[in-house]
């Protein structure tokens, strides 16, 4: 098995004068650039009071270690977690990266796909419930039609039956 190039991998460090935890970020950082030819590893340190929008983003949770731009850790730093990103940025292959990207877009699709089912059969079962509930409905109706029209036949005959001037006043 091939082994997989190393890639580059930027570290950013957001810090701020006066910052004793980010001195503690900057130590592990150092520690891990050490394991690796000099190229490898590129820091950036990043002073956030010079920028209000990046003071107003990590004013609270500095230091905040980045790495290839998806962050490691904040507020505490934490060595094995800054290591963990800077290796699977390493060794991550581009190529690995599009099968990645090829198999999630057929996951997706294949998602996409079953919530097109589940809405057809949600759209079936809703218009079944409809028509059903339609159905019901209009047999209630048609059943008080008729009990109606058979209250008022009832009346009828009654009054039919009686002697005129004997009927009852309501």
């Amino acid at each position: 098995m091939q082994a997989t190039p190393l890639k580059q991998v930027t570290i950013q460090l957001y810090t701020r004068q006066q910052c004793s935890l980010c001195n503690h970020a900057r130590y592990f950082i150092n520690r891990i650039k050490r394991k690796y030819p000099d190229e490898a590893i590129k820091v950036e340190e990043v002073f956030i009071d010079e920028n209000p929008a990046l003071t107003q983003l990590y004013n609270d949770v500095i230091p905040v270690v980045m790495v290839n731009h998806q962050e490691a850790c904040r507020e505490k730093p934490h060595e094995r977690l800054i290591r963990e990103a800077v290796e699977k940025e390493m060794h991550s292959s581009p190529q690995k990266s599009i099968e990645q990207m090829q198999l999630e877009m057929q996951q997706n699709q294949l998602k996409v796909e079953e919530m097109q089912e589940m809405e057809h059969l949600l759209r079936k079962t809703i218009f079944r419930g409809l028509r059903a509930t339609i159905i019901f409905v209009s047999a209630m109706l048609l059943f008080f039609k008729v009990m109606k029209k058979k209250n008022e036949d009832t009346k009828t005959s009654k009054l039919k039956q009686q002697p005129i001037g004997t009927e009852k006043k309501e």
